[in-house]
């Protein structure tokens, strides 16, 4: 018996070695130390869902926007009023349109004294009157009058023109 055994194992040597191999290869896996497996031995798509216990895994073993947001929660109680913030800046607290003559050529409107001029223009009140120009008085400062030009469209010629002025007073 022991003779027919040998020569079966001279005929088949390598399936004998492969077999040998195989179960030596499962027996060393079965004695790895505990925790002796790490993220550098595992191989791509090695860890599939099946192989994951379920409820195992935390929100931040996932990327930003996989996980769906859940239901909005209910809406927190009111907070403690905060501190007053600082008086902000005095604002106009009169605001008036003044109208300057009504004149051929150039006519200007002019705010009170305290007054200052936020904005301005001019009505054309000639048949083919345009109005021309339209501008503070003033070139530098604070501005306190506006003035306006018309002409007549016909005969270049000046024309009559009433300027007005917005004035605030603080």
């Amino acid at each position: 018996m022991f003779g027919s055994l040998a020569s079966y194992v001279r005929q088949h040597h390598v399936g004998v070695l492969a077999l040998f191999i195989a179960l030596s290869g499962t027996a060393y896996a079965a004695t790895l130390p505990k925790n002796s497996v790490g993220t550098a031995q595992l191989k791509k798509n090695a860890v599939t869902s099946p192989k994951v216990k379920n409820r195992s895994l935390l929100a931040a073993d996932f990327k930003s926007g996989q996980l769906p947001a859940g239901p909005r929660g209910p809406q927190g109680a009111q907070g403690a009023q905060g501190a007053p913030g600082a008086p902000g800046a005095a604002g106009a607290t009169n605001v008036t349109v003044r109208l300057g003559p009504e004149v051929a050529g150039l006519s200007t409107a002019s705010c009170n004294p305290g007054e200052r001029a936020t904005g301005g223009g001019g009505i054309a009140t000639g048949p083919d009157g345009a109005l021309w120009d339209s501008s503070p008085t003033q070139a530098t400062g604070t501005p306190t009058s506006w003035d306006a030009q018309a002409i007549d469209v016909t005969t270049s010629t000046p024309d009559t023109v009433q300027a007005y002025v917005v004035c605030a007073a603080p």
